[in-house]
């Protein structure tokens, strides 16, 4: 026979069967409750002594934020180049129309205002970057 004393997730998830005529979202909650209630405590007698390793290279927040900034340069340059290559497109199979030539100039000045903004963007983390350095922020 179970011993109820040492198990008291029994007593819980025996008392999830009395809540049967709840609507939908009060019993997705109380299974969560229950779920949680049953499993937290067999998980919460974690080593004292283990300690978590910084995944990341950087130490500080600048260092973290520059180091986004240039991965989101390097990932935005080929969508850069894409959208230069399908402007030119645009503009070749126009065919003098007039729509379509407005449309192909639109696309190339939206592009390369998008890329200024984005190559910018590295610019002014690395200004922002080198204050809150001389301000040991």
């Amino acid at each position: 026979m179970i011993s109820l004393q040492a198990r008291p997730g029994v007593i819980i998830m025996l008392a999830y069967f009395q809540f049967n005529n709840m609507n939908y979202v009060t019993m997705i909650y109380t299974k969560i409750i229950l779920i949680s209630a049953v499993f937290v405590p067999y998980f919460a007698h974690a080593d004292e002594h283990a300690q978590i390793e910084n995944p990341l290279n950087s130490a500080t927040l600048q260092e973290f934020l520059g180091e986004l900034v240039n991965a989101l340069v390097y990932l935005s340059i080929p969508v850069i180049v894409f959208f230069i290559i399908y402007a030119g497109f645009l503009f070749v199979t126009a065919g003098g129309d007039p729509g379509k030539i407005e449309s192909a100039q639109k696309t190339a000045l939206y592009t390369v205002i998008g890329a200024a903004i984005i190559l910018g963007a590295q610019l002014i983390a690395s200004i922002l970057e080198g204050t809150a350095t001389n301000f040991d922020i």
